[in-house]
């Protein structure tokens, strides 16, 4: 199960939304991906082009390579590779072919080897899921962060000198420095949340420095960054449908760089439809930022396979959309449907890598206590890991005291497609007859968990 599409935040935030994004190939291939050890989570390779991101997830062909053939509107682009958590980078180009082979270290070949290098670092200097605080944290050490984010902006700097072009090489350069900032500033929010450390001058004045029509600004994240600092973002004084709108609106007017403009739309709109909004607010949304999705095609698209989704979104009452296959910690398979029937189930959807999701197992701890020996509900714990030794690791520590699994990724997938599922955790409550008492159950943490149960047994 793919991490990206569960509000993981990007290492690239202009790519934050891409895998809810278009999906497009040409039949030249760009790129061939190989391993010296073929690998245990889905390759999933994404890139974004004038404001707009493109996703796809690959299967090796017969001799265990992965074939890449975006079909670029440009000339060429920079691409990240995602294998579960581990992030690395090549650069793909019209009539160009390149190489890059993961194992114990990472080589290239083929054309563009100096721009594929310099992006590979790139990546992995701003991997999202080396900034996050992990799950093992007792304290949230800022400087370590900070310390390691700078190693890592020294090396991608490093290797731009060996890129010939010069264009490229300055908007490498001004591209590696503006993702310092934006990783600076979230360690910095960081530090705040867990050490009350607020460093508010430091975050105004890094904003201060940007130039919201850059490309920089949008590939790096700092785009957002200075949207949410901006006269705009604080208006106030509107219903969500409305100010949403106006933000849109206002985006389109404030910048003369469309892409940034597409970017910031996608943002705005994620947001909207993250509310559950209603029929009426959805056409009143649309209709108010036509002019802007008109520029747009792929955006409108994206909205409305997102309107699709909640017309056909699972409703309480609901069999399950479809039957997942989960796998237990000892390797041993099973169909979801056959954990259902006789009795009150109660599912908690989660992950290793959110931060969330963990701070929640506590209180699974004490729900699942608190029902031992009764034989009416039972509880169970499906995890959305690629990292299945991350999965491992965490229940060896945790040990948990019900039963574990794992989804299939392909079925998986599908089935969180089906439950319109966009964020973890997520928890489900799924009745003796099988069918959803509440596709959006109250959280173990939330008080009255424990009546709702009662009042449903």
């Amino acid at each position: 199960m793919t991490a990206k599409i569960l509000f993981c935040t990007f290492a690239i935030a202009a790519l934050a939304s891409s895998l809810s994004s278009c999906k497009r190939t040409e039949a030249a291939a760009m790129l061939v991906i190989n391993f010296d050890q073929q690998p245990k989570s889905a390759v999933e390779v994404l890139y974004e082009e004038d404001g707009e991101s493109f996703y796809e997830t690959l299967q090796p062909d017969s001799l265990g390579s992965y074939v890449y053939s975006p079909k670029l509107k440009g000339n060429n682009s920079d691409v990240m590779i995602f294998v579960g958590q581990r992030a690395y980078g090549s650069h793909v180009a019209k009539g160009k072919k390149a190489q890059l082979t993961i194992g114990d270290a990472t080589t290239f070949g083929g054309d563009n080897v100096e721009r594929a290098k310099f992006f590979n670092a790139y990546c992995q200097a701003y991997n999202p899921y080396d900034f996050k605080p992990k799950h093992t944290d007792t304290i949230y050490d800022a400087q370590a962060y900070l310390d390691k984010l700078k190693a890592g902006h020294e090396r991608a700097h490093a290797l731009t000198a060996a890129i010939s072009d010069r264009q490229a090489r300055d908007a490498a350069i001004r591209m590696n420095d503006a993702s310092r900032d934006y990783y600076t500033i979230q360690i910095y929010k960081y530090d705040g949340m867990f050490n009350d450390n607020k460093h508010r001058a430091e975050i105004d004045s890094i904003i201060s420095g940007v130039d919201p029509n850059s490309e920089e600004a949008r590939i790096s994240g700092m785009l957002n960054y200075w949207y949410d600092n901006s006269p705009l973002h604080k208006q106030t004084g509107y219903d969500l449908t409305d100010y949403l709108t106006r933000q849109i609106l206002g985006v389109d007017s404030l910048l003369t760089n469309k892409a940034n403009v597409r970017s910031l739309t996608t943002t705005l709109g994620q947001m909207f439809f993250a509310y559950d909004p209603k029929a009426e607010d959805i056409e009143k949304f649309m209709s108010g930022i036509e002019p802007v999705l008109s520029a747009a095609p792929g955006i409108k698209a994206q909205f409305q396979e997102y309107i699709n989704q909640i017309n056909s979104r699972i409703a309480d009452g609901s069999p399950l959309p479809s039957d997942p296959t989960l796998i237990a910690p000892d390797g041993s398979k099973c169909k979801m449907s056959s954990l259902l029937g006789d009795k009150l189930v109660y599912v908690d959807i989660w992950a290793t890598w959110c931060v969330p999701c963990c701070r929640e197992i506590p209180y699974m701890e004490k729900l699942v206590e608190k029902y031992k020996g009764n034989d009416n509900v039972t509880f169970l714990s499906i995890s959305c890991d690629d990292d299945l030794d991350a999965w491992h690791k965490k229940l060896a520590k945790d040990k948990p005291q019900w039963p574990q699994y794992v989804f299939d990724k392909r079925s998986g997938d599908e089935f969180m497609e089906a439950m319109s599922i966009n964020g973890i955790p997520r928890f489900l409550l799924i009745g003796p007859d099988a069918l959803f008492v509440a596709v959006d159950a109250a959280r173990p943490s939330d008080e009255k968990i424990h009546e709702i149960i009662d009042s449903n047994l």
